[in-house]
């Protein structure tokens, strides 16, 4: 897989981004998902180092905690937990598994038993 710097992932977040708005169907009566969470895609760009792929996880003994800014964003995403999922699902090139221990990670508030596409979201990275 190409590595791509933070840079990059910025822009091909933005582009993903501007892919999503205008595959909207103007005739939905509620607003889809990625209409609502179209921003928490680059929520996830502080967080570029802490998840990208075929580097050490962030729920992997001995790794780095995420940079402060990365854990002021997933304070945010948490707020909405369905566009934590949306970012997890969506942002291309980070492993969805890392995104969803991020707010474990930075030691934010989550509820038990929330689940992204079937994939539990930590309450702890301890256990």
């Amino acid at each position: 897989m190409m590595r791509l710097k933070n840079g990059a992932y910025a822009i091909l977040l933005v582009a993903m981004l501007a892919q999503a708005v205008m595959s909207i169907d103007a005739a939905a009566p509620e607003a889809s998902v990625g209409v609502v969470c179209n921003a928490a895609l680059l929520e996830l760009v502080p967080c570029s180092d802490s998840i990208m792929s075929g580097k050490q996880g962030v729920g992997s003994v001995g790794a780095p905690p995420p940079d402060p800014r990365c854990c002021k964003a997933m304070e945010e995403l948490m707020l909405t937990p369905k566009c934590l999922c949306f970012a997890a699902s969506t942002a291309d090139g980070f492993d969805e598994r890392e995104v969803l221990d991020l707010p474990a990670a930075c030691n934010l508030n989550v509820q038990p038993g929330q689940f992204c596409n079937g994939i539990p979201i930590p309450t702890s990275l301890n256990g």
